[in-house]
């Protein structure tokens, strides 16, 4: 029987588990709610841009009392807002303390060198405010450049302004922080992570049901018995590296550096894949091995918490971290230090795993 026999019938198992179905089933749900996380995400930094804000900016009534109506024209325009100009500032301001205005804007916007005084106008205490704000804040940037268009050609025309639109061919996500920041590190950690689980569940099933005994019988080393149950690990999270990047980058946003990615992410799994079958040979039970490989892990994957923050040390040495800067694209030589640790992380615990592979013995 040669190692590669050993890993096929792993490796066959393994997918043959309910358990693994549910860990692919798990992922796939990772990555389509994405794009509600992403969507909450743009509510809570940028709500003015969400398309809800954009169709709720119709219930707005904005009232505006200048001589200059022109340039408000050109800010209202492609809005939802309702509008209405005041030639009397008094009659304005009567009809926004009745309620028949949500806001109320006071001001002639100059194109002269002298600077624009504009005043706003809103309610205290009333429900609707926190929906007109956001309505005045997309009309506002609109006002401003406006203004620095019209100046612009009025006291610097030698100064070309680039108009450019970014084509977006291909099905992408509109906004794409939340792929970046914890789709794709998670999705490439995450089967790292769970390759320890399988390894321990691969060795430890086989010396509590003695099965461990037919390949002791084999013309194998105990090292090429121990890699032969855990290498089908090691596939199965590649695989599933591969397949997620991809898919990731043909249906919602450009992945970088996918070689330099898959590569650190066998090193994450080599790592997790050789603590776990080291933690196995030294428990034996698949109950007790799993426990401690739980405690191990979650430390491991704490480090995707904002907790990882606090320090930059900490920050960089985060998988997240890593894993997030070379899907955007950074160079690679860049994190080499972090790719060399990782590096002699899995040599360490290959050489370790080969000096306690007898253990596999003491059934």
């Amino acid at each position: 029987m040669k190692i590669q026999h050993i890993t096929y019938r792993e490796l066959k198992a393994m997918v043959s588990e309910k358990s693994f179905a549910l860990i692919i089933l798990l992922e796939f749900l990772l990555v389509t709610s994405s794009g509600l996380l992403s969507v909450g995400y743009v509510l809570l930094t940028s709500p003015e841009s969400s398309n809800t804000a954009n169709q709720l900016a119709s219930l707005v009534y904005v009232g505006v009392v200048t001589d200059t109506p022109e340039i408000y024209y050109k800010a209202f325009s492609d809005t939802n807002v309702k509008y209405t100009f005041y030639s009397s500032y008094v009659v304005a301001k009567s009809d926004f303390k009745d309620g028949l205005i949500d806001t109320l804007l006071v001001g002639d916007i100059s194109l002269g060198r002298e600077p624009a005084v504009l005043q706003v106008y809103l309610p205290s205490n009333n429900p609707k405010t926190p929906l007109t704000k956001l309505a005045l804040k997309k009309i506002l940037t609109k006002l401003e450049t406006e203004v620095r268009v019209e100046k612009v050609d009025e006291f610097a025309s030698n100064v070309e302004l680039a108009d450019y639109k970014i084509m977006n061919y291909r099905l992408r996500g509109k906004h794409m922080e939340i792929y970046y920041v914890f789709t794709i590190p998670l999705l490439l950690f995450l089967p790292s992570v769970i390759a320890g689980s399988l390894s321990i569940d691969s060795i430890t099933q086989d010396l509590e049901s003695k099965r461990i005994l037919n390949l002791l019988l084999a013309p194998l080393s105990y090292l090429d018995v121990v890699l032969g149950k855990i290498l089908s690990a090691l596939v199965i999270s590649v695989v599933q590296a591969i397949l997620w990047t991809t898919i990731i980058d043909l249906f919602f946003v450009p992945v970088e550096n996918k070689l330099a990615l898959i590569s650190v992410t066998t090193l994450y799994t080599v790592f997790f894949m050789n603590c776990g079958a080291a933690i196995a040979l030294h428990l034996k039970k698949m109950k007790n091995s799993q426990i401690f490989y739980t405690f191990f892990s979650m430390s491991a994957i704490s480090l995707f918490s904002p907790f990882a923050n606090l320090h930059p040390l900490l920050q960089q040495a985060s998988p997240a971290y890593l894993l997030a800067k070379l899907s955007l694209g950074h160079p690679t030589t860049n994190y080499l230090p972090h790719i060399l640790i990782l590096t002699l992380l899995s040599v360490l615990t290959t050489l370790y795993l080969n000096k306690i592979a007898g253990k596999i013995t003491e059934t």
